[in-house]
């Protein structure tokens, strides 16, 4: 019996973490440079740059350093990143994909939108968050069964600084899973250590939004700039909330603990 036990034990599934799909932290080197001259980041032009500093806020562990800026006072500037990533065809109902960021404001003047998506370019399947050119935080993803729109998710930006934008998409149950799901986002909270500490979500599409799951794989990361000096960090993609923030949630600690009490129990008894 006690073998049994510690057997079980042992394989105790210690860490919440699943698996993070795509992170991008801009971690590239110690000197301002074209994003191009340092990654295989494509731009439109020399205007977007790897700039040395990260982006830290509230909720957000894991920086070490870098983050895209834009530099240059003329107008808007996109860039965009090839990659693959496809945990949809493997996905059942309730299973969970995290999609986080951060944005940094300099100023209050929105020439254009600044954000960052996801997409394998078909409209059904992109997902992201954009500030447009009024300050609305947007949402972009399905809502309601239509194809990916920009949703405005009644947060307004009144002040600079660094914003963390967070959502889930749940797969929902059905012979249309990838059609019958919810995205819900999170406008810079502060506390992440765990689901429950997030609170209700800042907005919630229909439980008809589609995922994109029987799609394709997402095939690129794109990054608009709508002003100068403003920057991007910390782009994830992951399977868990503990995926994307870097905080882990309390419940791996209790385990753990658990865990290895239980252990330290067992051989004391013998």
């Amino acid at each position: 019996m006690k073998t049994h036990l510690i057997s079980t034990l042992l394989f105790l599934p210690i860490f919440t973490q699943a698996a993070v799909l795509f992170e991008e932290s801009f971690e590239y080197g110690g000197s301002l440079d074209d994003i191009r001259n340092v990654s295989t980041w494509d731009t439109t032009s020399g205007v977007i740059d790897y700039d040395p500093t990260g982006l830290d806020a509230p909720g957000m562990n894991g920086e070490a350093g870098g983050s895209i800026l834009h530099n240059f006072s003329g107008g808007s500037r996109s860039a965009n990143l090839s990659i693959s990533v496809d945990p949809f065809p493997t996905a059942s109902a309730g299973d969970e994909f995290w999609f986080a960021g951060l944005i940094q404001l300099n100023s209050l003047t929105f020439n254009n939108s600044t954000g960052f998506s996801f997409s394998n370019g078909q409209s059904v399947n992109n997902m992201g968050f954009f500030i447009n050119s009024s300050g609305d935080v947007i949402l972009n993803a399905s809502d309601n069964g239509g194809a990916a729109s920009s949703i405005d998710t009644g947060e307004d930006i009144t002040a600079t600084g660094t914003y963390l934008f967070l959502s889930r998409a749940t797969i929902g149950a059905g012979p249309d899973s990838d059609k019958q799901s919810t995205v819900d986002f999170w406008f810079n909270p502060t506390d992440t250590s765990s689901v429950a500490a997030l609170g209700a979500a800042t907005f919630s599409t229909g439980a008809d939004s589609k995922i994109g799951r029987s799609t394709g794989a997402y095939s690129s990361v794109s990054v608009n700039f709508g002003s100068e000096n403003e920057r991007v960090d910390e782009i994830r993609f992951g399977e868990s909330l503990v995926d994307v923030v870097g905080v882990p949630e309390p419940g791996t600690f209790a385990l753990v603990g658990i865990a290895f009490g239980t252990l330290l129990l067992i051989r004391r008894q013998r």
